[in-house]
């Protein structure tokens, strides 16, 4: 449960990170069988999808009355973002070793940041500007 810290608000079901870490130690064979039943099957549960919409006022403006002056945040169920990670793992692993991704690729894959777009953005536009091209050009 890498990545789901314990202070986090709880979904709609009021069931916290810290309460499933608990369960997973508890029966991790129980656990591991119930998600994996949901990733074979492909069936993800409506409830684990409901979201708690809270709205926030931005910082300085509590007291106004204005709908703009606030931002919305969804509180999902844990049970449901843990279903969400593991999807994502299996899928990204499929891409890896079937080699689906390009090469550009940057955002969502391990060991790339935008430090390196930018040194390939570089590579690519240093000749151009070597010759006396400008950045637009």
């Amino acid at each position: 449960m890498e990545g789901f810290k314990d202070k986090k608000a709880p979904g709609p079901n009021g069931i916290t990170n810290e309460i499933v870490k608990i369960v997973f130690k508890a029966i991790p064979k129980t656990m591991t069988q119930l998600y994996n039943a949901c990733l074979k099957s492909g069936h993800f549960p409506e409830k684990w999808k409901t979201a708690k919409v809270l709205m926030i006022a931005k910082p300085g403006r509590e007291k106004e009355s204005d709908p703009s002056m606030y931002r919305p945040i969804s509180l999902l169920n844990t049970e449901g973002k843990i279903l969400e990670k593991l999807l994502i793992r299996r899928i990204v692993h499929h891409l890896y070793k079937t080699d689906s991704l390009n090469g550009s690729q940057y955002e969502f894959t391990p060991q790339k940041n935008t430090v390196d777009a930018a040194m390939e953005v570089r590579q690519i536009k240093e000749p151009h500007l070597e010759r006396g091209g400008g950045y637009y050009s």
